[in-house]
């Protein structure tokens, strides 16, 4: 696959190379890669729960500290 960037991309991943944080600009693609997968997992589970709780039909209060807590678990 090849990928065509603009100047100021290109200069930023090699830079990123050059920083020692990757060793080619392949790696640092797929991290980016896998990074954005997590990311787009995160979001699908935060909007699967929060269809669950639409779908629950409890219109109770909400205990917000213990909320915080589970996000802070995840």
């Amino acid at each position: 696959m090849n990928i065509a960037l603009p100047d100021p991309i290109r200069d930023w991943v090699e830079s990123q190379i050059d920083s020692v944080l990757y060793a080619n600009n392949s790696v640092y693609i797929r991290d980016l890669i896998r990074k954005d997968q997590r990311r787009a997992d995160k979001i699908k589970a935060l909007q699967a729960s929060i269809d669950e709780g639409f779908a629950s039909g409890d219109d109770g209060e909400l205990d917000i500290e213990a909320i915080k807590q589970e996000a802070r678990l995840r």
